[in-house]
């Protein structure tokens, strides 16, 4: 069995997270586009380290997430439209586990708000159901869009 391909050392000005859009201007990343915890689309070197370097698995993570997750955003707007709290959950609940394995910060947190919205019998509050997947399909989209441009996958 071949041995696994290895990442290349990321450049010294790179911590391994990846932000989108880039900031005007800037041709590589800079610490500046990675101060933010909340900010970050993805987390290249967090996912290497996970892998073992593994190349080809890092590529097919990204590949499963980029074909599964805007199937699993639709079901979550069609379970809002429905207002079927449980299918809310579950969507929700399967994008949270990929966005943690990505440690895509950004769309993190609006996911596992939005799971801890659908559990709550008592409010069943689909406005702020609504709200959140709004914003969580936005910054899923741009973790989406981030990983495209980055050339990972190519």
């Amino acid at each position: 069995m071949p041995a696994a391909k290895r990442l290349k050392p990321l450049p010294a000005n790179c911590n391994g997270n990846i932000t989108w859009p880039p900031k005007k201007g800037a041709n590589k990343p800079k610490m500046s586009d990675f101060e933010h915890k909340k900010n970050v689309l993805f987390n290249l070197e967090d996912l290497a380290e996970l892998v073992g370097g593994d190349t080809d698995m890092i590529r097919e993570i990204l590949a499963l997430f980029l074909q599964e997750t805007p199937q699993t955003l639709r079901y979550l707007n069609a379970a809002i439209e429905q207002e079927d709290y449980a299918a809310m959950y579950q969507a929700a609940h399967k994008l949270k586990s990929s966005l943690k394995l990505l440690k895509a910060e950004a769309a993190l947190q609006l996911a596992l708000q939005t799971e801890e919205e659908a559990k709550k019998p008592e409010e069943r509050a689909v406005g702020k159901i609504r709200a959140l997947a709004r914003a969580l399909e936005e910054r899923t989209k741009e973790t989406i869009g981030a990983i495209q441009q980055s050339g990972i996958l190519q």
